[in-house]
Parts: C-alpha cells; structure tokens; sequence
C-alpha cells in the first residue's frame, strides 16, 4: 500500500501502545467536545411537525396501532418502531429521543474521527469529529432531533467501518455483519 494510508498504517504498527494510547485521548477529547456542545441545546426546541409526528406515531404504536394500516406515514418503520422501543423502556418523553439523538451525533463525531485516523494523524483525524459536532450546532435544532436521515449515516458509518475491517481480515462475520447493517 502506498500514500497516506500506508505512511498512518506503518505508523500505528510501528509505535502501537503509544499510539493507541494517543488516539484513545483523541477520541475521549471528541467525546468531551460532543458532550459540551451538544448539552447546551438538545432540549431548547421542539420541532411540532417533524418531532411531534415521530412521537405521536411511536405512542400509537405502543398503544397496538399498525403501521402503514393506522398510520399513514412515507417514512420507512424503522424510526417508528425504534422510538417506540425507547419510550417503552425509557417512558414517553421527548427529552427521551433527544438524549438517544445525543448519543448517535455523539457516534456520528467519534465514527469520523475512527475512520480518519486511519489515513490522517490524530489532531488531524480528531478535526472531523469536532467539524460534525459543530454542525450540530449550526444547524439547530435539526439534528438535536431523533430522525431517520441522522440514524442512516450513523448505521453507514458503521457499515463503512464494518467494510474495512472485512477487507483487512476477510473474516465471514465481518462480511455478514457488513450485510445486516446494509439491511437495516
């Protein structure tokens, strides 16, 4: 392999602990960053059109409605039936979907960071993160929301990851686990 990719490979083999250590400060850095802005607005908002028809069908859901008999909706059951399960666990509250939107930005920002650093340095790879954590913010209130598009990168940024290691390893249940998250 050559370029970048080889030079951030034969680094990371060549000094493994170190490194390992240093990008572990790294991605606990963007952890913090997503942690410190996105506290400051995940709950100033409410979004009645998008929001509140995720939370209504969730509830009529919960309460034996059927999707696509009942509820009249474009979007695909996914969203539906995860919010659903988090209100069923977690009780039906807003502030519910916006604490497991934290956690997929939160994912988001730390997935970019993991799949920069394989062709960048760490401060380099840890910008990435950093650059989706404040696009959180910039773009508020829309991705302090729980939403279908936000989940699909989450689920493709792991698939991508997924990806890579299956052609590192070619291990079967990376493979299969890559076609699972492809389904979802």
């Amino acid at each position: 392999m050559t370029g970048a990719g080889s030079r951030a490979g034969g680094r990371r083999s060549g000094h493994g602990r170190r490194h390992r250590a240093a990008d572990a400060i790294w991605a606990v850095l963007v952890g913090l960053l997503a942690f410190a802005l996105q506290i400051r607005i995940f709950d100033r908002a409410s979004i009645p059109m998008d929001e509140g028809q995720l939370v209504a069908v969730a509830v009529r859901l919960l309460e034996g409605e059927i999707l696509y008999r009942d509820i009249h909706t474009g979007v695909g059951p996914g969203i539906y039936h995860l919010t659903a399960a988090l209100f069923e666990l977690f009780g039906n509250d807003l502030r519910v979907t916006r604490w497991a939107q934290f956690a997929v930005n939160t994912g988001i920002a730390l997935i970019l960071f993991t799949l920069a650093r394989r062709v960048a340095r760490a401060h380099w790879a840890a910008f990435a993160g950093a650059l989706f954590i404040l696009l959180t913010v910039v773009g508020f209130p829309v991705l302090t929301m729980l939403n279908y598009a936000s989940l699909s990168l989450f689920l493709a940024l792991i698939a991508l990851l997924v990806l890579q290691r299956h052609l590192e390893s070619g291990r079967l249940v990376d493979g299969l686990a890559l076609g699972g998250l492809l389904a979802l």
